[in-house]
């Protein structure tokens, strides 16, 4: 089976999200869904993420932590 990775790009209404397409599946890693929750935000909806904001530059395949966990 042949491979082919291509860039496509994604215009959403928080900016333009860069993506792949890899065996025909448009492939959009590290897409944050909202901001932090930690804290006083705690149980709360999440924020809108404005660090989004921008391009996507996000490529890799492997897992990422996204924030600023720590432990208590």
């Amino acid at each position: 089976m042949t491979t082919l990775i291509a860039d496509t790009i994604a215009d959403t209404a928080q900016g333009r999200l860069r993506g792949s397409i890899k065996d025909g599946v448009h492939r959009f890693l590290g897409v944050a869904y909202g901001g932090a929750t930690a804290q006083e935000r705690h149980l709360m909806a999440p924020p809108p993420d404005l660090s989004a904001r921008g391009r996507n530059k996000r490529r890799s395949d492997k897992p990422a932590l996204v924030g600023g966990l720590t432990a208590t």
